[in-house]
C-alpha cells in the first residue's frame, strides 16, 4: 500500500488500503496508516471520517498498547497532518460548491439525480 503511493500509483494504494481495513485482526498501526491512506482521497467525502479514525486510533488505542516511550508520535502527528488536509479539501469542496449553487448551476448531488432521471 505504502510502496504503491510512494511510486504515484494512487488508485491502487486507496484500493488496498479499503481492502486491508476489511479484515479484522489488522494491527493496530496499520489499521490507522489505511485510514490515513483513504482520508488522501482528493474530493473524497469520507476523507475526514478516516482521517479522525486514524488520530483516534493511535491517540487512543495506540496509546493503551504502548509505554510512553514507545509511542508513535511521528505516525500521530502524520494522522493529523492528514486531518488537517482532509479538512481543507473539504472546505474548498463546500465553497466551490456554493459557488457553482450561487451561480444556478446544479451541485454534484443534483448533476447525479439528473443522470439518474435520463
Amino acid at each position: 500500500m505504502v510502496e504503491a503511493y510512494e511510486n504515484n500509483d494512487y488508485k491502487e494504494s486507496i484500493e488496498l488500503a479499503a481492502q486491508l481495513l476489511s479484515k479484522s485482526d489488522l494491527p493496530t498501526l496499520i489499521r490507522a496508516r489505511c485510514h490515513m491512506m483513504l482520508s488522501l482521497k482528493k474530493g473524497s467525502d469520507l476523507a475526514v471520517q478516516h482521517a479522525e479514525a486514524a488520530v483516534e486510533i493511535l491517540d487512543v488505542e495506540a496509546r493503551e498498547l504502548v509505554s510512553p516511550d514507545e509511542f508513535p508520535q511521528e505516525h500521530l502527528e502524520q494522522a493529523r497532518d492528514c486531518l488537517r488536509q482532509a479538512k481543507e479539501d473539504a472546505e474548498k469542496r463546500k465553497i466551490k460548491a456554493e459557488a457553482v449553487k450561487q451561480k444556478g448551476g446544479p451541485s454534484r448531488s443534483e448533476k447525479g439525480e439528473q443522470s439518474k432521471k435520463k
